[in-house]
């Protein structure tokens, strides 16, 4: 799918986040941080990042070489306390 979404733990509430961007045709991992959603897209070769709850503020963060698999975000506020 070319699309993000978001909804709520018990299923309901799914809201449309982003939908066909050029950024987004094929995104494989996606993590949440901040007020940002990011993502991976296989064919692009990016990672890309935009704004949460309205999917404004496309910013491609890495264009890669090859196909990137999987996406880590490491900070203090996700690290156990």
């Amino acid at each position: 799918s070319d699309a993000i979404y978001s909804a709520l733990y018990d299923g309901t509430g799914v809201i449309e986040i982003l939908r066909g961007h050029e950024y987004l045709s094929h995104p494989f991992a996606v993590s949440l941080f901040g007020g940002g959603v990011y993502w991976t897209d296989w064919r692009t070769n990016t990672l890309a990042r935009a704004n949460k709850w309205t999917g404004r503020n496309v910013t491609v963060i890495q264009k890669t070489s090859a196909q990137p698999f999987d996406l880590e975000i490491y900070h203090p506020s996700r690290q156990p306390q």
